[in-house]
């Protein structure tokens, strides 16, 4: 039903079909129960307030719309030159505007009838909202996780009218835009996740929370914090930076993360050594032996300008995030045997020297342009990741003919050398990010490639496409004829941008199984394509 696609360029959002469905229906309890709870694709969720909800459910409603003579035709939506928008959810539109007229009259038994007492999440957009919640729904629904964000409506920073959870189905809890809150008293008896941004009473929390994470901008002292028993995640706030001592840290820990403005020393055994996931955050002082505790199998540096040394063995994910001119030794991470994945955004101006990644990495992220020459690529390779700049990072260094992957980043613009790809036989993804514009040439893309995808700015003649190519996708600027025999039988799925108006002229490959087009082409698909039904067409 194409009425429930998220229509990208036209934008008029839902809000617009849900509040014409709306009017075929039959009594307020039909209203009320498909604007509750409708199921809608993945796009739908920052809309659309409770999930999973099952889908037999919107099935009838959907079935009582389409089968009305009152159903609701394509010519009721606006034209594409037309952008609606629309700051209201659709949780906002039951509070304010089938609430006004259903209270008080709503007949609230009726109205659980129709909808399940178990959800898996609840979204609260503000603080009417809230009140709904308490007074209708927080007695009579089982919900396991809720979120309050509350930051555009006003009450940023205020606890007026706030009185809490009390809900013992309540197992997630995450509140934005509350500043002011002190007690502890709102927080669900089994809670065991809980994300705040306003000061709590480490003391009082309950005994089944397993994951804290703060995000508010006062200071925190850890020294004699009793936390809940069973911890183990702790996310501490952006700006908390105290000397880390020993037995801060409840033992029971197996994740950290440390703020991005941490200065402060920590101490060598402060560290819980049940740590398996460790954000230093702005952490910039020396690092010490034994100060990273030797299970450790994720690590995080932001702001780090200092020598990368004694890591532990266990190592598998190591991030390094730094403007400094930071150095990477050869060698230096042999002693990792377990690394797999390395992301490294740092100083631009310091070449990667040969022999400083081990040949255990397969997953590589590099953030800037580095100059790379022969040896610094490990062997090992089979993703490569280029972000944040672009300009001929690939000039010295000869491809690991063991790579799988390739993305490169948003600013990548450069013309592709011609043998860029040599040997490269087992390269099955490429894709090309948002500034990519350069004419590929024929014999350029590797023989085996399966996936390309090209993105918004991309606007040249295609290049002769691999034999093998399965997935091919185009961005929004594309908009170009596509020649007799250039798309490969062995294409199933093509995507098309909002731009493109070539489809006239263009042979469809045979073994397509799934086709996006413009949301022009609706109507006239049949004329291009004789076997559309049996594709899965979508259409933005």
């Amino acid at each position: 039903m194409f009425l429930f696609k998220k229509e990208k360029e036209i934008q008029f959002k839902n809000y617009f079909v849900l509040s014409n469905i709306v009017k075929f229906l039959d009594n307020n309890v039909d209203i009320l129960n498909f604007i509750r709870v409708c199921k809608f694709s993945y796009e739908q969720k920052k809309f659309i307030r409770f999930h999973n909800f099952p889908n037999y459910y919107c099935s009838k409603i959907i079935s009582k719309v389409m089968d009305s003579p009152k159903t609701l035709k394509p010519s009721i939506l606006p034209p594409p030159s037309k952008v609606i928008e629309i700051t209201e959810s659709i949780f906002e539109f039951f509070v304010k505007k089938v609430t006004s007229v259903l209270e008080p009259s709503v007949n609230v038994d009726e109205l659980f009838s129709y909808i399940p007492n178990r959800f898996n999440r609840l979204v609260l957009n503000d603080i009417g909202d809230y009140y709904i919640y308490k007074k209708y729904f927080e007695s009579r629904l089982d919900v396991l996780e809720v979120l309050c964000s509350w930051r555009r409506d006003g009450i940023d920073g205020c606890s007026d009218g706030f009185s809490g959870f009390t809900s013992e189905s309540i197992r997630k809890l995450s509140i934005y835009g509350l500043h002011h809150t002190t007690e502890n008293q709102f927080i669900p008896p089994k809670l065991e996740f809980l994300r705040i941004q306003f000061k709590i009473q480490f003391d009082s929390l309950p005994t089944t929370l397993t994951t804290l994470i703060i995000d508010n901008l006062y200071s925190t002292d850890l020294e004699g914090v009793k936390f809940p028993p069973f911890l183990t995640h702790l996310q501490l706030p952006t700006t908390f930076s105290m000397h880390i001592k020993a037995s801060y840290l409840p033992s029971t820990l197996t994740r950290l993360d440390l703020g991005n403005f941490f200065e402060s020393p920590i101490d060598v055994g402060a560290l819980p050594e049940s740590l398996t996931y460790l954000n230093m955050g702005g952490y910039n002082k020396p690092l010490r032996e034994g100060l990273i505790p030797q299970f450790v199998k994720v690590l995080i540096f932001y702001y780090c300008s200092q020598e990368i040394q004694y890591l532990p063995k266990s190592l598998e994910y190591l991030k390094i995030s730094s403007d400094s001119k930071i150095t990477l030794y050869p060698h230096v991470l042999d002693n990792c045997v377990n690394l797999t994945s390395v992301y490294l955004l740092i100083n631009e101006n310091i070449p990667l020297q040969p022999n400083c990644l081990p040949h255990s990495i397969t997953d590589l992220t590099l953030g800037c342009s580095y100059n790379l020459t022969n040896g610094t690529l490990p062997k090992s390779l089979k993703t490569l990741k280029f972000i944040k700049y672009g300009r001929s990072m690939l000039d010295l260094a000869p491809l690991p003919n063991s790579l799988v992957s390739i993305e490169f980043c948003e600013y990548y613009n450069s013309p592709l050398p011609l043998t860029i790809f040599d040997g490269c036989n087992q390269l099955k993804f490429l894709k090309f990010g948002y500034k990519f514009d350069q004419t590929i040439e024929d014999g350029v893309l590797p023989v085996n490639l399966e996936t390309l995808i090209l993105d918004k700015p991309y606007n040249k003649l295609l290049p002769k496409l691999p034999r093998t190519l399965k997935h091919l996708s185009f961005g929004s600027s594309y908009n170009q004829p596509i020649p007799s025999k250039i798309l490969p039988n062995s294409l199933e799925t093509i995507s098309f941008g909002f731009s493109f108006n070539q489809l006239e002229g263009t042979i469809l490959p045979p073994n397509l199984k799934n086709l996006t087009l413009p949301f022009r082409h609706q109507k006239d698909i049949s004329k291009f394509c004789s076997y559309y039904k049996n594709i899965n067409i979508e259409y933005r």
